[in-house]
């Protein structure tokens, strides 16, 4: 009868024939597969054990953040109680109320517009409507006469210079 053989070089960790396996094996003491017991159960401990850390720094951090979020609203509501502006018509500024401010300020407004005199048209850029036939004027095209633009549905001819 032939021997199994696995592997034709002996390296560490494998075996010619049985009896060498058998052998391998029973060098392993009892002792010895406590110690890799042990050190296997420590090594799940510790994975068991820092995810129950990770666990409890999230916990933490939730719980930090929520005591924060809280005493940060109380804190706003506290100070915009005390922060109240006073009615402002009751103190008078630079020795006037309120009403003879008001006045003064629209006298400064009319005369303003009393001095500048242009219409809202022009200062909108609003430009009157023609009529059909009526001589018209892009507004930066040729002009003749007066400035004006079609009614709606209607075109300036650039050549005549009508509405059509």
């Amino acid at each position: 009868q032939r021997k199994k053989v696995k592997c034709n070089k002996k390296k560490k960790g494998h075996w010619r024939n049985k009896k060498e396996h058998k052998q391998l094996k029973s060098d392993t003491t009892e002792e010895e597969i406590r110690e890799a017991k042990t050190i296997f159960s420590i090594s799940v401990n510790l994975k068991i054990f820092s995810l129950f850390l990770v666990m409890e720094s999230l916990r933490a951090v939730v719980y930090l953040s929520v005591f924060l979020s809280l005493m940060t609203s109380v804190c706003q509501g506290e100070r915009s109680s005390e922060n109240q502006l006073q009615s402002v018509s009751d103190e008078p500024v630079f020795g006037l109320a309120t009403n003879e401010l008001a006045e003064a300020l629209q006298g400064l407004l009319n005369e303003a517009d009393a001095r500048v005199g242009l219409s809202v048209e022009k200062k909108a850029s609003v430009i009157p409507r023609c009529d059909v036939g009526e001589r018209c004027a892009m507004k930066h095209g040729p002009r003749i006469g007066r400035l004006c633009d079609c009614l709606r549905g209607t075109a300036c001819n650039t050549f005549f210079l009508r509405c059509y």
